[in-house]
This record gives C-alpha cells, sequence and structure tokens, in this order.
C-alpha cells in the first residue's frame, strides 16, 4: 500500500515563493503495523507535513500549543512517537488543497482556527483509517 499526493514543488529554474505554485504528484510508502487485530500502514510526521506543505516542526509546535491534534496512532518499543494513517495524512491534504486552496500561510486568525476545527474533526472522526468521501 501506498499514499499519493500533490506537493509543491520548488525544484525547478525560476522558483520564487511569491509565484503561483507547481505541484507535482508524489508517493509515500509507511510502516505495515497490527493494530487491534487490523494491519494499518502508518506513516510519519514527515509524510504528514509534506502532505500540508508545512515543516514536521510547525506541526509539532501546533500540538505542544494544544492547536493540533496529538496522534492517534503509536507503536511500542519504536522510537518515533508520531504516527498518522494515510486516511488522516491524505484527508488533511485534501482538506488544505480544496477548502483552503493550499494556503501557505495561514496568518489570519479565523481562517487559521477554522483549519484546526476541521482538522480535529478530521482526526477524531471515527473512521481515521478510511479517507473520506470528497
Amino acid at each position: 500500500m501506498a499514499i499519493s499526493f500533490l506537493k509543491r514543488d520548488r525544484d525547478y529554474v525560476g522558483y520564487a515563493p511569491h509565484k503561483a505554485p507547481r505541484y507535482r504528484k508524489v508517493e509515500r510508502r509507511g510502516q505495515v503495523y497490527r493494530i487491534e487485530g487490523v494491519e494499518v500502514e502508518l506513516f510519519t510526521l514527515g509524510t504528514l507535513a509534506e502532505a500540508m506543505d508545512r515543516t514536521a516542526h510547525t506541526i509539532m509546535m501546533w500540538e505542544i500549543r494544544g492547536l493540533f491534534p496529538k496522534p492517534l496512532f503509536a507503536v511500542g518499543g519504536h522510537r518515533i512517537k508520531r504516527w498518522y494513517s494515510g486516511a488522516q495524512i491524505l484527508n488533511l491534504h485534501k482538506l488544505m488543497m480544496e477548502k483552503y486552496s493550499g494556503l501557505k500561510y495561514l496568518h489570519e486568525k479565523e481562517v487559521f482556527e477554522s483549519f484546526i476545527k476541521d482538522a480535529k474533526a478530521i482526526f477524531y472522526h471515527r473512521s481515521v483509517l478510511k479517507e473520506l468521501p470528497p
């Protein structure tokens, strides 16, 4: 199994942050674990950050400040503490790209609060292992 999503492309001649963004499709593979008898492919914070066009540090800071939901998955004995299902990542990516138009900057307080509310709804939805319909 793998997930694929559009990533902002910054690796081309003439790239500048203020220009209209280009996107390219990327595919990422996670690690499969058995959780409560079900095999689940889990991905790291880095994959989530890449799909949201943010840094892992930014997402960790949001989490520490209580703005972003904590990961729902943990793998005993593994040094990585933040694991996310492919569905969580794809749903957050879809949220960023469709509702927030891939906004790189969420500086407006109302927009950011709306995004966080939507993100929490995705994380705490009962079907975190399934992609939500469009």
